[in-house]
């Protein structure tokens, strides 16, 4: 069953910080794949949620 709704902010994290990670300023942190994990799932427990079912529901969210 494929689940019909998704966390925007989990979304806008990942991407930021595989962006992050790989700028230069970044390079003296680890980047496996463990301690990148550990930057998502630490940023995600300090952010709020923000569920979406639809396109529409995520362009509200992101203004776009």
């Amino acid at each position: 069953m494929e689940k019909e709704y998704t966390n925007v902010m989990e979304e806008i994290v990942v991407t930021w910080v595989q962006v992050l990670m790989s700028g230069i300023e970044y390079q003296t942190f680890c980047s496996c794949r463990k301690c990148e994990n550990d930057i998502i799932t630490l940023s995600l427990n300090n952010l709020p949620n923000y569920y979406v079912t639809t396109e529409v529901g995520r362009k509200g969210y992101l203004g776009i």
